[in-house]
């Protein structure tokens, strides 16, 4: 028979309920899109004593982008995804540039491990000035 879990995060912003007062928690789905959106806005040294754990995505938004740049951007970010989210089964990475905008669309399909429903999530990256 299978474990079935419940997965819970808190908010980062540390919200309180409004009804019970306590820090506000996301479950299931929006526990894992919340995680991976943490995951892959990382920058370099925003994790301390783990400066390996970064996508570079942001670092790329100041490069000229091609399609070797983007293939390149699809590999670390599927192996970031891999390695440091184990509740993810990652099926496919779009990186779709906006070259007027200076950003960059995301968009993760998956499925969470014990739910075999499968997710599509995007992001956009945008450069702050």
């Amino acid at each position: 028979m299978a474990k079935i879990v419940n997965y819970r995060d808190l908010d980062l912003s540390f919200n309180r309920h409004p009804l019970t007062n306590d820090v506000t928690q996301y479950v299931e789905s929006d526990s894992v899109k919340k995680a991976l959106r943490n995951l892959l806005t990382l920058k370099r040294y925003e994790k301390p004593f783990h400066p390996e754990i970064n996508s570079g995505i942001y670092d790329c938004l100041f490069e000229n982008t091609s399609s070797l740049h983007l293939d390149a951007m699809k590999t670390v970010v599927s192996q970031l995804v891999k390695k440091y989210e184990p509740r993810v089964q990652l099926y496919d990475v779009i990186i779709l540039p906006n070259l007027d905008g200076n950003s960059f669309s995301v968009t993760l399909n998956y499925s969470i491990i014990n739910l075999q429903t499968p997710f599509n999530f995007t992001f956009n990256i945008t450069r702050n000035r």
